[in-house]
C-alpha cells in the first residue's frame, strides 16, 4: 500500500517552481512513499503556482494541523527574512518534513533535523550533522565530522572538507571550495567561486575570492 505525505509548501516565489519539480522527481523513485502537494501558503501570490493552489498567506499555517509543511523561500537574499519565518514556525518544526533526492549518498552515522532540502548527487558522509532548513544543492559534498546549523545555503558543486562548521543564516554560494577544519560564522555570505581557506568569525559579512577575504558588511 503506498504510503501519502500530504504537504503545503511555505513560499510561492521561483524557489517553489523548483522544490515542486524536485518533489515530482522523487515521487517518480519513491513508488511507496509519495508526496502529496495540498497547497501553497504565502502573503503576496494569490494565484495557483504549477497549477497548484494558493491557500492562504503564510501565517495561516495553524489551520492545516493535519498537514506536513516544507518551506520553499530559498534566495540568499532572503534568508534573514526566512530566519524570521523559522522563528515563527518553530512551534511546529517537526512537522516539516525533509525532502532528500535517491541519488546523493547519505553516510549511515548522518545527523538530519527537520525541514531540509538536499537535491540530486549530493555526498554527505558519516559524521557530519545536518540541523535544521538547510538546502544542499545538486552536486554538494560534505565530509566526515562536518556540521551546519539552521538555515544555511549551500549551493551546487560546492565542496566541504574534514570538520567545517557552518553557523546560523549562512549562504555559500556556486563552485566554493572549504577546506579543512574552517567555521563560518552566523550570516556570512560568499562569492561564487571562491576559495575559503581560513575561517571567518565576523557575522553578516560578504567574503570572497581566491584565496577568499573579508569585501563587506551586510544588513540583516
Amino acid at each position: 500500500m503506498t504510503k501519502i505525505t500530504n504537504l503545503i509548501l511555505i513560499g510561492g516565489g521561483n524557489s517553489c517552481i523548483e522544490i515542486i519539480d524536485l518533489i515530482d522527481d522523487i515521487n517518480k523513485f519513491n513508488l511507496n512513499n509519495k508526496i502529496n502537494i495540498v497547497g501553497i501558503l504565502d502573503d503576496n501570490v494569490k494565484k495557483k503556482i504549477c497549477g497548484i493552489k494558493v491557500l492562504g498567506k503564510i501565517n495561516s499555517f495553524k489551520k492545516y494541523p493535519k498537514f506536513n509543511f516544507f518551506l520553499t523561500v530559498h534566495s540568499y537574499k532572503n534568508r534573514f527574512i526566512r530566519s524570521k519565518i523559522i522563528k515563527n514556525i518553530k512551534q511546529i518544526k517537526k512537522k516539516f518534513i525533509n525532502l532528500i533526492h535517491p541519488s546523493s549518498l547519505i553516510g549511515k552515522d548522518v545527523r538530519i533535523g527537520n525541514g531540509n532540502c538536499i537535491y540530486n548527487n549530493c555526498n554527505i558522509f558519516s559524521g557530519s550533522s545536518i540541523e535544521d532548513f538547510n538546502i544542499l544543492m545538486p552536486n554538494v559534498s560534505i565530509a566526515t565530522k562536518s556540521s551546519l546549523r539552521t538555515n544555511i545555503f549551500i549551493g551546487k558543486n560546492v565542496s566541504l572538507s574534514v570538520n567545517t562548521k557552518i553557523m546560523n543564516n549562512c549562504s555559500v554560494q556556486p563552485n566554493c571550495t572549504l577546506l579543512e577544519n574552517i567555521s563560518i560564522a552566523e550570516g556570512i555570505r560568499s562569492m561564487p567561486n571562491s576559495l575559503i581557506s581560513r575561517s571567518f568569525t565576523k557575522k553578516n559579512i560578504l567574503i570572497g575570492g581566491y584565496p577568499a577575504r573579508f569585501i563587506l558588511n551586510e544588513k540583516k
